[in-house]
């Protein structure tokens, strides 16, 4: 079943649908996470069996989605707002997300924009992402993330830079605006 207030109508044809988390969602992912995702979560934890964080993690969370390819969930996502105007987002994924090419990064920048406009008073999404995942910051930069340098975190003293994406504000046009 998609969900008609995340997937865009344009997407709809494409081989995958976005939806509520469900019971044993969280538990196929943990078993089959990417190994980026994987490493990134051991480095904050310091523990391998991670469908544990996963569950507190979505439990502690105001929304929680899953892309589905193929009846399998392939990705889960939210966020959990700390002040009215500032929420942490998260996501982790199979490799099965992958095989969605680009069209995750559409996907993406569309769930993001919506949760802009449905949460009013969110100015900003935030969390922390490892300096050696550079695919997960090149995915977070074509979603308009910035990054702060990178600081050591977790039990494994690894380094993670503190990313935010902002509320894309519309332009107000000036008197020094060139037409």
């Amino acid at each position: 079943m998609t969900h008609p207030k995340t997937v865009p109508a344009a997407d709809r044809r494409l081989p995958y649908s976005i939806r509520k988390a469900r019971p044993g969602d969280l538990s196929y992912i943990a078993s089959h996470l990417r190994p980026a995702d994987a490493r990134e979560l051991e480095a904050v934890y310091g523990a391998v069996d991670f469908l544990p964080r996963l569950e507190i993690t979505a439990q502690m969370s105001d929304t929680v989605l899953v892309v589905e390819v193929k009846g399998n969930p392939v990705a889960a996502f939210g966020f959990k707002r700390f002040m009215t105007d500032t929420a942490a987002v998260w996501c982790v994924a199979s490799d099965a997300l992958l095989d969605l090419d680009r069209r995750h990064v559409r996907l993406s920048r569309e769930i993001v924009r919506r949760w802009f406009q449905v949460h009013r008073n969110l100015r900003q999404l935030f969390n922390f992402v490892s300096a050696e995942g550079t695919g997960h910051q090149q995915w977070l930069t074509a979603l308009g993330a910035e990054f702060s340098p990178a600081v050591p975190m977790g039990d494994q003293g690894r380094y993670f830079h503190k990313f935010v994406i902002r509320r894309q504000l519309p332009h107000r046009k000036s008197q020094h605006d060139i037409v």
